[in-house]
């Protein structure tokens, strides 16, 4: 399979994807609004989508759902381009639970199975201090590649005109986020935990060096909600600058009315591409 392709799917399972040990065995999950994005992992791995309607405030989505030696399959192979010490480990402790699992007598089973869920379980909440947690297993960071950026983006991105143009990745995953700013630039904050909110951090790129990361990474975008994102951000931003002043608020305007759109139309994603000409790579 494409190295592209592979960096692409370990930036989005990143972002959106959970793995978990059920009664069935081993599953990888992703689910996104982006119907075509999980299309796309189910196009490249297999496994079944299955489509989640609107419920209150929570959106319309999609879920792609992989299972056992398929799913340890997948790991395996996207376990060299994951980025964050959390999914790398989460992917080992997962591929061994099912690489050990046949060769274990029958009564002994349960109490294994019980063992990996509790690891899972707590890798899944380590991500506040996986930077810590690097440096202390001596695991050395693993620069960003535009395919990824690109995943992590339909993952977990966001994209606003702001006085000017401003891309953020948030998560509780410091050294993901970390990754984004030595590879392309930016900053990054810290969000304390309260309440029962974990804490986050905040890659943020505004202005020449937002558009530099966007440039690289609309290559690899396999959803059509970002790409259409990057495409009218990056037209906004070529065409500020040629305009007089006295121009420039209305047009800011109409771009937010634009953006804000784009942001909302995952649902109904997969036919509104269907009716755009594919792209060529």
């Amino acid at each position: 399979m494409n190295r592209n392709v592979l960096e692409w799917a370990a930036g989005v399972i990143e972002g959106e994807g959970n793995v978990r040990i059920t009664g069935g065995g081993l599953e990888l999950r992703v689910t996104m609004v982006d119907s075509d994005v999980v299309a796309t992992l189910r196009d490249l791995f297999g496994g079944s989508l299955h489509p989640r309607p609107a419920c209150g405030r929570r959106s319309a989505s999609a879920a792609w759902s992989l299972y056992g030696g398929a799913a340890a399959n997948a790991l395996r192979l996207l376990l060299p381009s994951f980025r964050g010490i959390r999914w790398r480990m989460r992917a080992e402790t997962a591929v061994e639970f099912h690489e050990g699992q046949n060769g274990v007598p029958r009564e002994q089973r349960r109490a294994r199975t019980r063992r990996y869920c509790d690891v899972l379980s707590a890798l899944a909440h380590v991500g506040s201090v996986t930077e810590d947690l690097s440096k202390g297993l001596g695991v050395a960071p693993r620069p960003a590649s535009e395919a990824w950026l690109a995943g992590l983006l339909e993952g977990e991105g966001s994209i606003a005109i702001c006085l000017g143009l401003r891309v953020q990745i948030a998560m509780v995953d410091a050294d993901v986020v970390r990754a984004c700013a030595e590879t392309f630039g930016g900053t990054v904050t810290r969000r304390p935990g309260r309440d029962r909110k974990r804490a986050r951090a905040r890659w943020t790129v505004c202005s020449r060096t937002a558009t530099a990361a966007l440039r690289r990474a609309w290559p690899h975008f396999r959803g059509l909600r970002w790409r259409l994102r990057t495409e009218t951000a990056l037209e906004y931003f070529d065409g500020q600058k040629a305009l007089p002043r006295k121009e420039r608020a209305a047009r800011t305007r109409r771009y937010r009315e634009i953006l804000a759109a784009l942001a909302h139309i995952g649902p109904a994603v997969e036919e509104i591409a269907k009716s755009i000409p594919e792209r060529k790579e």
